[in-house]
């Protein structure tokens, strides 16, 4: 290896030289790290050691601004003393990260599907778009729904919701969009077709949406909902509501904090319209996702998780936890009473059972498996709802979907204790009994020892962005 010339130190000078407005136009005059004069110690120190190797371009090793894929400018400031750049443990981030996060099967992906057949046998094919699509409309659809019907035709509807949950189940053809198919489903085939509509009206529209579902006439269905959605709100309210009668119907559906709420003439604002400035503060509360780091990934072999830990999870199990779950729909718009009527009701007799069974397997299997991420998107949705806070800000509230809120329960039963050993004693949010009091008397026990003068309250406000 030959020592560079001094002609060649000179030209790498002039080179640094005359980047130097290039380095800080490109910075935005900020106030970084790298520094011209530190660019020229480097250089020197470089030149004595005199460890370049000959065929090494010495433009690209003082900068490479022409990279549009880079991060930033990279300088002669990479460069360790020997003249050969500096490793850097972000540049092959993604490729440590393989090495500890778990491979899974990736879904095929068919842009058509069998969907079923006709009534004269022949094979009936839809589009994979149009059912994404579909889901992606109706994800922004004000709550209109209405409760499952009793008698057969609430029975016909249940077991189609319970052929799209086994889709995913047997990992059919239709995998990749048999969640958003069944949340579809629930989205415009209870669509209430009217504020005033009875039951009659609610079983004719089911029956003739359920027709038309299983003959693949999506648009239909989806033109149906976008002309009752574009009614919703349009009658002028000319009478006052009657606060007596909405209080007697929460209590009578169990809503009991909905009921206390309602009463309370102190409650904040509600939901807050779309204005730019609500817009504003979700996005500073709700920063761009950042890549995961190696130092918050376990290290080590990755341990199979055995189905017959969670052979406790079964369709009772779901049963129970569906009584126990309350509150909002998630962005499908069916809320907890809305699953309560298909799970529980025994009015739906073997249909209410199966389809609480195929969620129990749904549930093992995102236990015991390692799930293509792109299948489940539906499953882990929230809706986004801003509230008004009393001092003028934004309260952002997360409403996921009702069957992940039952599903989660039925994990959390079993794996409990496992949590508990996991989380510790500081961690009184993860089961321990009385936790709030537990930590009510350990901040007090710790304010009237000697030692102690006063108590610091921090505020992590937004310390997921600022980290």
């Amino acid at each position: 290896m030959a020592n560079p010339s001094m002609q060649d130190i000179g030209s790498v000078k002039e080179i640094v030289s005359s980047e130097r407005s290039s380095i800080r136009n490109e910075l935005g005059n900020q106030n970084q790290d790298i520094e011209i004069s530190q660019v020229m110690a480097d250089m020197n120190i470089a030149s004595e050691n005199a460890n370049f190797p000959t065929d090494v371009n010495l433009y690209e090793m003082t900068c490479d601004y022409n990279n549009k894929k880079s991060k930033g400018p990279r300088c002669i400031d990479e460069l360790d003393e020997s003249g050969r750049q500096r490793e850097n443990p972000e540049h092959n981030i993604t490729e440590q990260m393989s090495n500890y996060l778990p491979e899974y099967n990736e879904m095929i992906k068919p842009a058509s599907i069998e969907w079923g057949k006709d009534n004269n046998g022949l094979t009936i094919s839809i589009q994979t778009s149009t059912i994404i699509d579909a889901y992606d409309e109706i994800i922004s659809w004000k709550k209109n729904t209405f409760l499952v019907p009793y008698g057969k035709i609430g029975r016909d509807f249940i077991d189609q919701l319970t052929i799209h949950i086994n889709q995913w189940n047997n990992k059919s053809d239709k995998q990749h969009i048999a969640l958003k198919a069944f949340y579809v489903l629930l989205a415009v085939g209870l669509q209430k077709p009217g504020p005033k509509s009875k039951s009659k009206d609610h079983k004719e529209c089911l029956e003739k949406r359920l027709l038309l579902w299983k003959c693949g006439q999506i648009h239909k269905l989806m033109n149906e909902g976008r002309m009752i959605q574009s009614r919703i709100g349009r009658g002028k309210i000319t009478e006052p509501p009657n606060r007596g009668k909405i209080f007697a119907k929460l209590v009578m559906q169990g809503q009991i904090n909905s009921a206390m709420r309602f009463l309370d003439d102190d409650t904040s604002g509600g939901v807050l319209p779309l204005t730019d400035d609500v817009m504003i503060q979700l996005c500073q509360k709700h920063p761009e996702p950042q890549p995961a780091t190696l130092k918050v990934l376990l290290r080590g072999p990755i341990q199979d998780i055995p189905e017959s830990l969670y052979l406790a999870v079964n369709g009772e199990m779901i049963r129970q936890a569906a009584l126990k779950t309350r509150g909002s729909g998630g962005p499908s718009g069916v809320d907890a009473n809305g699953f309560k009527r298909i799970l529980t009701c025994k009015s739906f007799k073997h249909s209410s059972t199966t389809l609480c069974d195929s969620l129990a397997t749904l549930t093992r299997k995102l236990c015991t498996e390692y799930i293509d991420p792109s299948s489940i998107e539906a499953l882990v949705a929230s809706r986004l709802i801003p509230l008004s806070k009393s001092d003028g800000g934004v309260r952002p509230i997360g409403v996921g979907e009702v069957v992940r809120r039952i599903i989660s329960k039925c994990v959390m039963n079993v794996v409990k204790p496992d949590v508990m050993h996991a989380s510790g004693s500081p961690q009184v949010c993860a089961g321990q009994p009385s936790g709030s009091e537990l930590a009510f008397h350990a901040m007090r026990t710790t304010f009237e020892t000697d030692d102690t003068d006063a108590i610091l309250q921090v505020d992590y406000l937004l310390s997921v962005e600022r980290n």
